[in-house]
């Protein structure tokens, strides 16, 4: 495994980073029962990398991978490059043009 693949990367992030990756986790992420294998980690981390409002920046896979499991995510499977989680198809992480009241938000 690439070192920027490694999830102990998330201990090389500031404290404002990992607040800020933290955060953006608790409230984009929904957990579900049945693991996704739609969304990986790195797919994933791109949309908190492009997530510019709530502070999103370049982070590696391995390090949004620490974060996802500092969170309680744990991957369906860790030997994995990227990893699957168990979260929700519904997560607004995944809808990223769409209020959190549901309406559609237009530039």
């Amino acid at each position: 495994m690439k070192q920027i693949d490694n999830p102990n990367e998330y201990e090389k992030l500031s404290f404002q980073q990992t607040k800020t990756v933290l955060l953006w986790i608790s409230r984009n992420i929904k957990p579900h029962k049945v693991r996704n294998n739609r969304h990986y980690s790195k797919g994933i981390k791109r949309y908190f990398e492009r997530d510019y409002e709530a502070g999103g920046f370049p982070i590696s896979n391995g390090a949004f991978k620490g974060a996802m499991k500092a969170s309680g995510y744990n991957p369906v499977d860790e030997s994995c490059t990227n990893w699957e989680f168990y979260i929700s198809n519904r997560s607004q992480a995944f809808f990223p043009d769409v209020s959190k009241e549901g309406f559609r938000i237009t530039p």
